[in-house]
């Protein structure tokens, strides 16, 4: 692997808003960096909402697979403007501790998914 991230607490900070576009790729307006790991073929990350398309494609691709796995979908599931708002949200869960919603892109195509991965729920206390 080429990078691993650290994840600081951000429990003094509050809660960021979303740029609307004006912060830089990858990152929220007054955030810290989402965590990104490279390996030789793939690369996993909390993707932008600029990457909703690759994200509804993937869906598309494993529909027949995926959509069994979990909760119904919803109508708007597989659009482009779901999953901007749902990666918005991602980003913002991530900042303030609550998740990691990762998606694995194919590094030799990255604007290909070919996988995702969630940590969720995660709560933050002395152990």
């Amino acid at each position: 692997m080429e990078s691993i991230p650290s994840f600081p607490s951000s429990s003094s900070s509050s809660s960021p808003s979303s740029s609307g576009g004006g912060g830089t790729a990858g990152t929220l307006e007054n955030s810290r960096p989402l965590p990104t790991l490279k390996t030789g073929r793939s690369i996993l990350k909390v993707p932008d909402p600029s990457e909703a398309e690759a994200v509804v494609n993937y869906y598309k691709k494993n529909r027949e697979h995926l959509i069994n796995l979990g909760p119904a979908w919803p109508a708007d599931f597989l659009t482009v403007a779901y999953w901007e708002n749902e990666l918005q949200k991602n980003q913002r869960e991530f900042q303030d501790d609550r998740s990691l919603r990762f998606f694995l892109f194919d590094r030799a195509n990255p604007e290909v998914v070919v996988g995702s991965a969630n940590l969720s729920n995660v709560v933050r206390s002395a152990a």
